[in-house]
């Protein structure tokens, strides 16, 4: 039996990490989600904008959930690249890893964005000047 790390071996340890950081990143983000949904809601807040920000934080956990599962499937697939034998087999792994990053690089602009404006509302009813 050969022991030794194959390039394929080694791309997929690879992506397997990076599936793993995205999955906490979108675990965090669901966590912050679910923290903000309740901040806009408590009656003292009066957010000026709480639907239109109850629906965007609403939008990106339906988000996390849709990239959760992708993740979960491509981390699945990762086992099929190990037995390609030429460049068009991992060139379909690399292309659906990408994509995924692409994705997840989109949502957490999204997110940000979001969570931007409730910052902007809190400083708005705090009464906090931006500098």
């Amino acid at each position: 039996m050969n022991n030794s790390i194959t390039p394929a071996h080694y791309q997929k340890t690879t992506m397997q990490n990076e599936i793993e950081s995205w999955e906490n990143q979108i675990d965090f983000i669901e966590k912050e989600c679910a923290f903000y949904l309740k901040l806009i809601s408590l009656p003292e807040m009066q957010f000026d904008k709480t639907p239109v920000l109850k629906q965007a934080l609403q939008k990106i956990s339906e988000a996390n959930s849709e990239l959760a599962n992708r993740l979960l499937q491509n981390k699945n697939s990762l086992e099929g690249m190990i037995e390609c034998d030429d460049l068009q087999c991992e060139t379909y792994y690399l292309d659906q890893h990408k994509e995924t990053q692409d994705k997840i690089a989109q949502h957490e602009k999204a997110y940000r964005e979001a969570k931007s404006s409730i910052l902007k509302e809190e400083e708005r009813l705090l009464g906090v000047k931006n500098s």
